[in-house]
């Protein structure tokens, strides 16, 4: 009788391990697929279509946090996002334009920024800075390394880096 107990321990304690296992392979392939579907939504041709590409983003995530809710199997469009973009906030970025140039405004609210680097690649611009703030009580430091897809109705070596007390703006050169 105590070996055929022990055998049944041993069947359920099997069952349960591969139960775990299957449990972190859907919950990885959930990742992969929500990942996917967020990479195909916001395409390159995404940021090309839209006029406020960062703007709609957010709208459409805020939507599908109404309409999911944040603690669903839904994509994690955050950490989506970090992994593409960066990690600098959505909700403080924007695009705006003219007649003559197309900007990506960055809101880094009063910081002083350090060591700002711009530079196009592959269809991409890149900027990394440093972001100090500082009080007569504290200080701090915020990195930034953004990526974005250069839209397409602008010349890609024509980007340049305006700064303010309160957002980095990276201004391209329309086609015309």
């Amino acid at each position: 009788m105590h070996r055929n107990h022990l055998f049944g321990i041993g069947i359920v304690l099997a069952f349960l391990l591969g139960a775990a296992a299957m449990w972190g392979y859907l919950a990885q392939r959930s990742v992969i697929a929500g990942d996917a579907f967020l990479s195909d939504m916001f395409d390159d041709q995404f940021f090309q279509r839209s006029r406020s590409p960062f703007e709609e983003m957010d709208r459409i995530h805020e939507r599908m946090n109404r309409a999911f809710g944040s603690h669903s199997s839904f994509p994690d469009f955050d950490r989506w996002f970090d992994n593409h973009y960066g990690d600098f906030p959505l909700a403080d970025i924007r695009s705006e334009e003219n007649r003559d140039y197309l900007f990506y405004v960055l809101d880094i609210g009063g910081k002083d920024v350090v060591n700002i680097q711009v530079k196009t690649a592959e269809g991409y611009v890149s900027i990394t800075a440093d972001l100090k703030a500082s009080s007569q009580y504290m200080s701090s430091s915020t990195k930034i390394d953004q990526r974005f897809p250069i839209p397409a109705n602008v010349d890609p070596e024509s980007v340049h880096i305006e700064q303010s007390d309160d957002e980095i703006r990276v201004r391209f050169t329309k086609i015309r």
